[in-house]
């Protein structure tokens, strides 16, 4: 957790912790440089993808339309050229319940 995070820092780098890092990808350039950067400094990493932005996504499925799907694929893309793993979270009816 946070501690091991801060015990990494105080030794000058995360890689000598041995913990693995979690980057949340948007499907945009600041988060894969990020992840990119923690994965070539030796920082076990994985990546995850969380959506939880479409109100109703049968409807945007019915017109035809699938914005996330672009996303997926671009951070699809940039943990494959890496190396590492990436997860799908789906946090839409979580995310509605709450706001």
């Amino acid at each position: 957790g946070r501690e091991a995070v801060l015990r990494a820092g105080s030794r000058g780098s995360l890689e000598s912790a041995g913990e693995e890092v979690a980057v949340l990808l948007s499907g945009g350039v600041d988060s894969s440089v990020a992840l990119r950067l923690l994965h070539d400094a030796g920082v076990r990493t994985r990546a995850f993808y969380l959506r939880i932005w479409l109100e109703d996504e049968d409807a945007h499925v019915a017109s035809g339309e699938c914005p996330w799907e672009e996303d997926w694929a671009y951070c699809t893309a940039v943990c494959e050229q890496a190396g590492v793993p990436l997860e799908r979270v789906s946090l839409q009816r979580e995310c509605s319940s709450l706001v």
